[in-house]
């Protein structure tokens, strides 16, 4: 994915309340989308309690991946260079997850655990 012009970020945006986390392959192409080498890409993520982080990839290329998880859900992720003339900000593979699941087990642990504190309960109103 690239802009339609060469001086304007990439801005991804819009994302669901579950998406906690974003990455890709960032790095600069001309204008027929073949790569090419430019100075430095900077990414500014934003989360939904209003933090922003920004990272900058010196010398990307298409191998320059970069990730960003957050403990809150995601809301933008903008991917921006310095104005080279014909060349344009690209993302390869773009990737967004989604907040932890825990396991199966750490249910049954949790209910193992309630049920104990349930028979610890009944137990002091016997006695």
């Amino acid at each position: 994915m690239s802009t339609g012009y060469s001086h304007n970020p990439l801005t991804f945006d819009g994302f669901g309340p579950d998406i906690a986390g974003a990455g890709g392959f960032f790095f600069g192409s001309w204008y027929n989308g073949t790569s090419m080498s430019i100075d430095a890409i900077e990414l500014t993520v934003t989360d939904s309690t209003g933090a922003t982080l920004t990272w900058t990839i010196d010398s990307p290329d298409v191998n320059s991946f970069v990730g960003f998880v957050s403990d809150t859900h995601l809301t933008s992720l903008t991917v921006w260079k310095d104005n080279i003339p014909d060349s344009f900000v690209t993302v390869n593979d773009l990737h967004l997850s989604v907040a932890a699941v825990p396991e199966p087990a750490t249910y049954g642990m949790l209910l193992g655990g309630l049920g104990l504190l349930g028979l610890a309960a009944r137990s002091r109103r016997s006695a």
